[in-house]
């Protein structure tokens, strides 16, 4: 854990981390884990100003790196998802391109994955996106735009094949 900052604050309320690094840089930043959540192999960044990463109830996690930068953004994982190994979740590009006139073209922007979403192993969530409850993105897909909830998602860039699906945690049997 390392924090450098006014106001910076890390919230556990009794989940797991095991070989994390929680990293945060700059003013009133804060980064939430609620409770009953398993992060193993996990990095989260967070630097700027007025920024959170928020981690809701019940989400595992086989590795990531979770990066947010900037001014007043946030990265927002709802209950019960399931990360699973070498995911990216970037709501930022990290360093600054400027036009020609001196103005910054790629500003970071927050991202919002909603309850019960499946994050395929090598999936990237980039920033400015929302994937919508239930859904499932597949393994090595990159999400660089909006997902409805209850869809299937796969490639890079990712697009829905199917829609109204269902997933469960348990193992699959047949």
């Amino acid at each position: 854990v390392r924090l450098e900052g006014e106001k910076k604050h890390i919230i556990n309320e009794g989940s797991t981390l095991i070989r994390g690094e929680l990293l945060v840089f700059g003013n009133n930043n804060s980064i939430e884990i609620k409770k009953d959540c398993y992060l193993a192999n996990i990095r989260i960044v967070v630097r700027g100003n007025n920024c959170k990463v928020a981690i809701s109830d019940a989400v595992t996690c086989g590795s990531a790196y979770i990066a947010c930068m900037g001014q007043n953004k946030n990265i927002i994982i709802e209950d019960d998802c399931m990360l699973a190994e070498n995911i990216d979740v970037w709501a930022t590009d990290s360093h600054p391109i400027y036009d020609e006139d001196g103005l910054l073209i790629n500003p970071s922007k927050s991202i919002h994955i909603g309850k019960h979403v499946w994050l395929g192993k090598g999936s990237a969530v980039l920033k400015g996106v929302t994937i919508g409850d239930g859904a499932i993105i597949g393994m090595q897909s990159v999400v660089t735009k909006d997902i409805e909830q209850h869809s299937l998602n796969v490639g890079n860039p990712c697009k829905e094949i199917k829609k109204n699906i269902k997933w469960e945690r348990n193992f699959i049997n047949e």
